[in-house]
């Protein structure tokens, strides 16, 4: 039991240190659209991790803020599991959609892209592709 607990800590330190450098290592040099995906990519590895805790994704008014804080006193919050608040390449906020009352654990993560409109995922708008679905 305690070698895989050590085993699971030690993957999540992992996952967040490469996935951490791997965006510092990237906008140091990177287009708006470029450095948008990452981030998007960095916010969908931080609520993978948050889901991995919780068994949930973060609910309610406040969205992505619960990577930050733990907003609602959950007792298996780990965090923070962003360090800083995120936006895309134009200094645009992320879009985060997720209805917590669901059974389907899915929510939608994108960028309103260089147009700055919200077309709610689709036109130039910047999806991210929750790769896991429980």
């Amino acid at each position: 039991m305690v070698a895989g607990v050590v085993v699971t800590v030690i993957n999540r330190v992992s996952l967040f240190f490469l996935t951490f450098f791997m965006i510092l290592e990237i906008e140091a040099n990177s287009s708006s659209k470029t450095r948008t995906i990452d981030r998007l990519q960095y916010i969908g590895s931080s609520l993978l991790i948050f889901r991995l805790d919780n068994y949930d994704y973060p609910c309610g008014e406040n969205g992505l803020q619960g990577l930050e804080f733990n907003q609602n006193n959950l007792n298996t919050w780990k965090g923070p599991y962003l360090r800083k608040h995120h936006v895309d390449g134009w200094g645009q906020e992320f879009v985060y959609v997720y209805k917590c009352s669901s059974n389907e654990k899915i929510y939608k993560l994108y960028s309103i892209g260089e147009n700055k409109v919200d077309e709610r995922g689709k036109g130039d708008d910047i999806l991210y592709q929750q790769k896991f679905k429980w």
